[in-house]
């Protein structure tokens, strides 16, 4: 109302005297100042009247990041966004550098291989630096790499016909570069989580906070004329709890045609959801404590307590141990519950299991997959509806799925065989053992040769007699050859020196009678 008679009075004054006076200039200064005041409270008061939004995330299509918390507790998240699923995670990879521009002199990078498992259509990786929620991602894993507050460059690698491509990016920075700008520096600060949103054709990244009371669920800071507004940001892949999965019904015949058989659930457990086996560790850490350590956890979904008073639990495939529960026993709502080797008697094998809970007919309600060899101290746990080896057993709480790290791939060292020329390879090796040459026989396998005894010191060897075999393969001297012939020749000059004798003489005579005379 006043601002209505303001804007009359003064625009009456405006328009009334052709003359302007000192009392109408002063008159007019105050209603252009008034009228201003008036126009700018409208303007201003419309402002406050619009709500602030946050953008809604989005994300492109592929696996890609959607979110990631730089500073602090690192961790990120990637999903599948495509409708097909990832069979094969461990052809992607995340490649770090610590810069915003990867291809700066001097930047250096780390990479981390994804895990050799299978992601679903729409589901989510989470890597974290520490123990944390996993708020709904079907895998959850160790984060080997760091991320440089100050700026840095992450990227997803896939391996394409054995070639890698970057399959998406991000980079950040805390000064005006990068696809993120303005990063707080400060490892403290608990800030630097940000989560991604479509803009326009493109897409653009955006603050947020983690709730105090609850990590999963992300809020956006915006500041008016008003003060400081919270707005809980929609839709964001953080918001689904991991221990929120519903039961599985299964099957107990083997005949698919046959329907489904009904559980018969007592009268105080008529219209409730059946708890749902969520983990098991069949092969504790440390030696000798397989007999009380072991346990099977179980998740009551309802809001009220389950009575498990003549519920079966069953271990094993052909060897089958089972566990009645006594009268009274209840899963409180909303909560795991562990039972041990210690509390009921049954035994988890260590090459191979499942286990099943049965109704009080022995009508089966649900089981777990079935495991293949239990590694010391991993857990066989169940998140999102899959079942995966996690390094973090978690005792009647929610599941913390830890993947074990991908093992390096053995790469065999090449045999260096030494360079031979065509002429030295073709001739035969000799060894020389008094001038003659000796071609060596083939190298026996060591596997096939018996190692000869050893034969000790203080033994003394005695020489046998060579047999006519052992002497005939024995290489002839050149020495005995001409000392057996020099007996042989002075043997017959024995024999026959009176002969000698004779020729000698004639040839003396003949001699002399050729010869002249030398006196």
């Amino acid at each position: 109302m006043l601002k209505l008679f303001s804007l009359r009075y003064c625009f009456g004054e405006l328009v009334s005297a052709p003359t302007i006076s000192g009392m109408k200039q002063l008159k007019s200064l105050f209603c252009t100042l008034l009228l201003s005041f008036t126009m700018v409270g409208g303007s201003a008061s419309q402002v406050a009247a619009l709500p602030p939004v946050a953008p809604t995330p989005a994300q492109p299509t592929g696996l890609v990041l959607t979110q990631i918390k730089i500073t602090g507790d690192e961790f990120v998240v990637l999903q599948n966004t495509a409708t097909a699923d990832i069979t094969d995670l461990s052809l992607y990879s995340l490649k770090t550098f610590n810069n915003v521009n990867p291809l700066t002199a001097g930047a250096t990078s780390a990479v981390q291989q994804l895990p050799a498992t299978s992601l679903g259509a729409g589901q989510r990786l989470i890597l974290s630096a520490v123990t944390r929620n996993t708020c709904g991602a079907s895998i959850a894993g160790k984060l080997g790499l760091s991320f440089v507050d100050g700026g840095g460059f992450l990227e997803i690698l896939q391996i394409v016909n054995g070639v890698p491509v970057i399959a998406d990016s991000v980079s950040w920075n805390s000064g005006a570069s990068g696809i993120i700008p303005n990063v707080p520096t400060s490892t403290k600060d608990p800030q630097g989580l940000y989560y991604r949103y479509a803009n326009g054709p493109g897409f653009s990244w955006q603050l947020a906070d983690q709730e105090p009371l609850n990590n999963c669920q992300l809020s956006v800071l915006f500041t008016s004329s008003s003060g400081n507004q919270k707005i809980i940001v929609p839709l964001t892949s953080l918001i689904t709890a991991v221990d929120s999965a519903p039961a599985t019904i299964v099957v107990a015949s083997n005949d698919s045609e046959a329907e489904a058989a009904t559980p018969n659930l007592p009268a105080s457990d008529s219209g409730l959801t059946v708890p749902e086996i969520t983990e098991l560790l069949p092969n504790p850490a440390g030696s000798g404590n397989d007999a009380s350590d072991e346990f099977i956890e179980l998740y009551n979904p309802n809001d009220t307590a389950f009575d498990l008073s003549g519920f079966k639990l069953q271990t094993g495939i052909s060897s089958v141990h089972v566990y009645t529960f006594s009268s009274g026993v209840a899963l409180a709502p909303k909560s795991f519950t562990s039972f041990t080797t210690a509390m009921t008697g049954l035994s988890l094998s260590n090459n191979g299991g499942r286990a099943q809970l049965l109704d009080p007919s022995g009508t089966v309600l649900v089981k777990t997959d079935t495991y293949g060899t239990a590694i010391d101290g991993q857990a066989w746990a169940l998140a999102n509806g899959h079942w995966y080896w996690s390094l973090t057993p978690t005792l009647g709480a929610a599941n913390i799925v830890t993947l074990p790290a991908p093992l390096a791939k053995q790469v065999a060292k090449p045999v260096v065989k030494p360079v031979v020329s065509p002429a030295l390879e073709a001739k035969p090796k000799t060894i020389n053992s008094s001038k003659r040459a000796v071609t060596p026989s083939p190298k026996a396998s060591k596997a096939n040769t018996p190692k000869a005894p050893k034969k000790p010191k203080a033994t003394k060897t005695i020489a046998a007699t060579p047999t006519a075999a052992a002497v005939t393969a024995r290489p002839v001297q050149a020495k005995v050859v001409a000392l057996v012939a020099s007996l042989a020749v002075l043997y017959g000059a024995y024999e026959y020196r009176a002969d000698l004798a004779n020729i000698v003489h004639k040839l003396r005579g003949k001699l002399g009678i050729g010869r002249p005379d030398r006196g």
